[in-house]
């Protein structure tokens, strides 16, 4: 069977596209994506390269639930010269990692790893001081 959007073969009675993203009808017989996966396949497309995650990487991964992998890469980024390579990592693999589009943001989640990233540059900066 083909993808209705991107037209590349799927495994017939797929829920979702592995090639492009997007969210098929769950009758498989109709072949026809639900208005709900329209948006869907806008908002979560695997090959794309995700700007929000490259410049929110650490706060935008926790925000969709990965709260220690955010954690992880606060951490990571700290480090001189790995801020870009770990923005380049979360742009490009951020669409295939999480939900984007799927399920909801919470803002909590970011803004508390976006705090413990403030919270690792005071210490690292008072230390540095010191």
């Amino acid at each position: 069977m083909q993808c209705p959007f991107c037209k590349e073969t799927i495994q017939e009675g797929a829920i979702k596209c592995k090639h492009c993203g997007s969210i098929l009808n769950s009758s498989s017989q109709t072949n026809q994506p639900t208005p709900a996966g329209q948006q869907q396949n806008m908002q979560n497309q695997p090959g794309k390269f995700n700007w929000y995650a490259f410049f929110f990487n650490a706060a935008y991964y926790a925000g969709y639930g990965k709260v220690g992998k955010g954690i992880v890469l606060s951490i990571i980024g700290f480090i001189p010269l790995t801020m870009i390579g770990v923005g380049i990592y979360t742009g490009r693999n951020a669409n295939r990692e999480l939900s984007v589009g799927m399920s909801d943001f919470s803002w909590a989640r970011a803004i508390g790893v976006a705090m413990f990233s403030g919270l690792v540059t005071l210490v690292a900066l008072s230390v540095i001081k010191h």
